[in-house]
């Protein structure tokens, strides 16, 4: 009986950790987005103000 526990909470473990990478990545993929247009609309009113 304690084996089963064991076993299921070291899954459960496991996907919690899987989880918060996945959240991880998915946060900084959305932040690199965001700050890319950023940058770009920053570009493009220097690029406006320079023409």
């Amino acid at each position: 009986m304690d084996d089963g526990s064991l076993q299921s909470s070291s899954i459960s473990l496991v996907c919690s950790a899987f989880w918060c990478r996945i959240r991880g990545i998915v946060r900084l993929l959305f932040n690199n987005k965001q700050t890319s247009r950023y940058v770009g609309e920053k570009n493009a009113e220097e690029n406006k103000r320079k023409g």
